[in-house]
């Protein structure tokens, strides 16, 4: 069935129909549009978001002068009188029909009143045109400010559409281009739609560490935790519900996991805290097993419960914290889900047509939900197993350090750290729907973001690629979510500021975390990856990668990683890591980013 065809119907008969047969009547209209509904939704873009929503109508109660199309995003609004969406709009006259981005306009009039809501719809849609003017305009939309939007509209309300309207592009009756067109126009506006949407999502989030921090410092609760490390570690579990802590024993790695998720989750059930047992060496110890001796029964452990309680209640956060993830084999007892985080793929978790755990219903399979985060904390000693490089390249890896300034501040006000009163306040403030959608959400760099972030990508792949160290497609994309969430939740930095701050992390917590081995096999790299992270720009030459090389086969001491970071180097915390880990491997003749 063609759409051209079915919008071509639409505009021949509707205006006979309308002021010769009674609403609604026996007509043809409602199918046409039923059918426009149902090849839209066909569409890949459509059928692969479920977010998005079609509604059409054409009057309730009688006939609309300006019939439409709507296209809705649940996380911007659902309804056509209020909110931003897509919509498909017909002249009264039937001369044709425009697609547009449009504003709703029927809550706001009866908030504020015709005139006060045109001048409200008006200045919105001009903030949006500003916004998103460029990829509107690049794909051949006029902004409404430039060429309005013309409905040939006797009624109020289909005249408040020429105000509320954003942007649109206009197809006249009997010169409606082919289907391929058609789907393009609308693909490139529910493009735009999205990047609107995905914002939407983030709004809100940009005061969630200030607001954590805030709770922590109000409520006393002897929490230790700089803005910086809280602001890693929330667009870190943002960017990939995978996060692992390492670093010093005792540090505030399993304090910070726990307050976190207890300010932001609903409840107690909607967090575990988990201790890892040197002697996991399957996966019963998360997922349980089922009970041998009771063919109804199954033995449930605290993480399946959790994962359970996440399924019943999609729209709250929750937080499996494995404690001491390293104490076993992570292979042996977690494989089955590092596997589902990354393939969605279904847990298996017995044969029978149903078991039982304390009551409560257990299904012979799962998947993880979209609403849980896991949490690794994880100590290097004698006693302890060094992660794959398969478990590294999931996750985020944050580690925590203690300065001589930070532990003098403890000795002269150390306290006990008390958690309770963090209990859900950052849930009630709103930030727990939220930090859900925002972390299954696409998202999308500034343009000036984008244009950097990927040529240092490239050319940090470029530089591990020559010495077998290169990442792939999924460091990528989550390196480029982390970036963005980075943004988001810090109001304060320029935007060049954070950027290099974001890729000083992408750098500590992406790419050296799965680098260890011998002088011969590392040397060279880490003095070359030393050289990328200490000069920016303009002190790295016109090929960056050939300065690196040769001072990388330099035997100058002044070109090894060094405790001395110069002030202007654009990655010193990553500068900082690779001085330690060259220590490591001068003094051993071996290093571990886990060990330096």
């Amino acid at each position: 069935m063609s759409i051209a065809h079915l919008f071509d119907d639409i505009l021949k008969n509707y205006v006979q129909e309308r002021t010769t047969n009674d609403f609604p009547g026996n007509n043809n209209i409602q199918k046409y549009f039923e059918d426009l509904k149902k090849e839209f939704e066909a569409l890949p873009l459509v059928a692969s978001n479920s977010r998005i929503k079609i509604k059409w109508g054409m009057g309730k109660g009688n006939w609309a002068k300006v019939p439409w199309i709507a296209f809705l995003d649940e996380r911007e609004t659902d309804s056509t009188q209020h909110g931003v969406y897509c919509v498909y709009l017909f002249r009264e006259d039937m001369s044709g029909f425009y697609l547009s981005l449009i504003q709703g306009v029927t809550d706001v009039i009866e908030k504020k009143g015709r005139a006060t809501a045109h001048v409200d719809l008006r200045k919105r849609a001009e903030a949006l045109q500003d916004a998103f003017g460029e990829s509107l305009t690049k794909t051949g939309f006029d902004l409404n400010k430039n060429k309005q939007i013309f409905l040939e509209a006797s009624s109020k309300m289909g005249s408040g559409y020429e105000y509320a309207t954003i942007a649109h592009k206009f197809y006249e009756t009997g010169k409606i281009p082919d289907d391929a067109h058609l789907v393009a126009d609308l693909e490139a506006l529910l493009s735009v739609y999205q990047d609107y949407a995905i914002q939407i999502a983030g709004q809100g989030l940009h005061s969630l560490v200030g607001a954590f921090l805030e709770s922590a410092t109000f409520m006393d609760v002897g929490l230790r935790v700089s803005e910086s490390l809280a602001r890693r570690f929330a667009a870190a579990l943002l960017s990939k519900r995978f996060l692992i802590l390492t670093g010093l024993a005792g540090s505030g790695k399993t304090k910070l996991a726990q307050a976190f998720s207890r300010w932001l989750a609903a409840s107690p059930d909607c967090y575990r805290l988990v201790a890892v047992g040197a002697d996991w060496m399957g996966n019963e110890n998360v997922l349980g097993y089922p009970n041998g001796l009771a063919k109804d029964d199954y033995v449930a452990k605290p993480a399946l419960q959790v994962i359970l309680h996440a399924h019943d209640y999609p729209d709250d956060p929750h937080f499996l914290i494995l404690d001491e993830m390293n104490l076993s084999h992570v292979e042996r007892y977690f494989a089955d889900i590092l596997s589902a985080i990354e393939s969605n793929e279904t847990l298996f978790l017995h044969h029978d047509k149903e078991r039982k755990a304390n009551g409560v219903t257990i299904p012979s399979e799962l998947r993880l939900p979209q609403n849980l985060f896991i949490i690794g904390t994880v100590n290097v000693d004698e006693t302890t197993y060094m992660f794959s490089p398969k478990v590294l390249d999931r996750a985020n890896v944050i580690e925590f350090r203690m300065s001589e300034d930070e532990l003098g501040s403890f000795l002269t006000q150390s306290a006990k750290t008390e958690l309770s009163s963090l209990d859900a306040q950052g849930c009630k403030a709103g930030f727990g729907k939220r930090f859900v959608e925002a972390a299954n959400s696409p998202v999308e760099l500034s343009i000036n973001a984008r244009s950097e972030y990927s040529a240092e990508m490239l050319l940090f792949f470029k530089a591990l690629q020559r010495y077998d160290a290169e990442f792939g497609f999924r460091t990528a994309y989550e390196a480029g979510r982390f970036a963005y969430f980075y943004e988001l939740l810090g109001d304060s930095d320029k935007e060049r500021t954070c950027f290099l701050k974001a890729f000083d992390c992408i750098i500590f917590q992406k790419f050296l975390p799965k680098l260890h081995g011998s002088r011969t096999k590392l040397g060279p790299l880490l003095k070359v990856l030393w050289f990328l992270c200490v000069n920016d720009v303009a002190n790295r030459g016109e090929n960056p990668l050939e300065s690196a090389e040769k001072t990388a086969r330099s035997t100058d001491r002044k070109a090894e990683p060094s405790a001395e970071i110069p002030d202007t180097a654009p990655y010193p915390m990553s500068a900082g890591k690779i001085a330690r880990m060259w220590r490591l491997l001068r003094d051993n003749g071996f290093t571990s980013f886990a060990e330096a």
